[in-house]
C-alpha cells in the first residue's frame, strides 16, 4: 500500500495529491490554512515514501489513492491535486464518487491541455529509452526551500523523491489521457497560473464549456504550489469550505 499520513480533525477529510516528480512535503506549508480539519497527505506510487510501490499507470495510481480513502473511511472528502494529482482527483470522481464532495485541480497536465504536446511526448519517450528503471529508492527531499523563492526551477529537473524514469512514465500517461470535463459531476475548481507555459488557458476554457466548473487564475507560472503560496493558500482556504 502507498504511504499516507492522516492528521485528525473535526471535519470531513481534505486529501492532498502532489504532482509528478514531487512528494507530500509540497503541501506542508498549506496545512496551517486547515487547522482543526482532518487532512490526509499521500505519496503517490513511485514517489516519496511510496517508492516501494512501482508506478504503473494512472488507473493504478487512482486505485491506490482509493484504497487509502476506503481504509480511512473517507466520506465527503475534498480532494486537492496538482498536475498528476489533479488528473487523479478527476478520475476519483468516477471510481470513488460517493466519498467525494468536491475537487480542486491545480495545473491539470493532460492530453489536449498541454502546449507543445509533441515536444513533451518525445522527451518522455526518449527519457524512458535511455534511463533505466530505478533499482533503489531516492531520498525524499523537502520542498520548504523552494517556497516563494525567486529561483525558478524547471519541473523536468526538480525531482524531489522520485526517479527520472518514473517521472517520464507518468508524463507519458498524462499526455495520453483526456479529461472529460462535463462528465465530472462533483463541483470542481480549476486553478492555473496566468504565465503557465505548459497548460493552455484557452484549451481549458474550451474544455470547460458545458460544465459548471470554475476556472481561477493566479499570477504565476506552472509551479503555482511552490511559487505563489500567498495567492494559492487564500484560494484553497476559500474553495475548500
Amino acid at each position: 500500500m502507498i504511504w499516507y499520513k492522516t492528521i485528525k480533525g473535526n471535519s470531513s477529510p481534505i486529501i492532498f495529491l502532489h504532482g509528478a516528480g514531487s512528494n507530500h512535503t509540497i503541501w506542508i506549508p498549506y496545512l496551517k490554512q486547515f487547522q482543526r480539519r482532518t487532512v490526509i497527505l499521500i505519496d503517490l506510487p513511485g514517489h516519496g515514501n511510496s517508492q516501494q510501490v512501482k508506478y504503473e499507470s494512472l488507473n493504478q495510481a487512482t486505485l491506490e489513492v482509493q484504497k487509502v480513502m476506503e481504509k480511512e473511511n473517507a466520506l465527503g472528502a475534498i480532494v486537492i491535486g496538482q498536475s498528476l494529482g489533479a488528473v487523479i482527483a478527476s478520475k476519483l470522481t468516477f471510481s470513488a464518487g460517493r466519498r467525494i464532495s468536491k475537487i480542486i485541480m491545480i495545473g491539470p497536465f493532460s492530453k489536449g491541455l498541454v502546449k507543445r504536446q509533441w515536444f513533451w511526448e518525445n522527451l518522455a519517450t526518449a527519457t524512458n529509452a535511455v534511463v533505466s528503471e530505478p533499482k533503489s529508492t531516492k531520498p525524499v527531499q523537502d520542498y520548504a526551500d523552494l517556497f516563494n523563492s525567486s529561483m525558478i526551477k524547471h519541473p523536468y529537473t526538480d525531482l524531489k523523491g522520485t526517479h527520472l524514469h518514473t517521472y517520464a512514465l507518468a508524463i507519458k500517461d498524462l499526455l495520453s489521457h483526456s479529461i472529460d470535463w462535463p462528465a465530472i459531476k462533483k463541483p470542481c475548481t480549476v486553478i492555473i497560473g496566468t504565465k503557465d507555459s505548459l497548460v493552455s488557458e484557452k484549451a481549458l476554457r474550451t474544455g470547460l464549456i458545458g460544465s459548471r466548473h470554475n476556472l481561477e487564475l493566479i499570477p504565476c507560472h506552472h509551479l503555482v504550489v511552490t511559487h505563489a503560496y500567498d495567492f494559492l493558500a487564500d484560494k484553497l482556504a476559500r474553495s475548500a469550505r
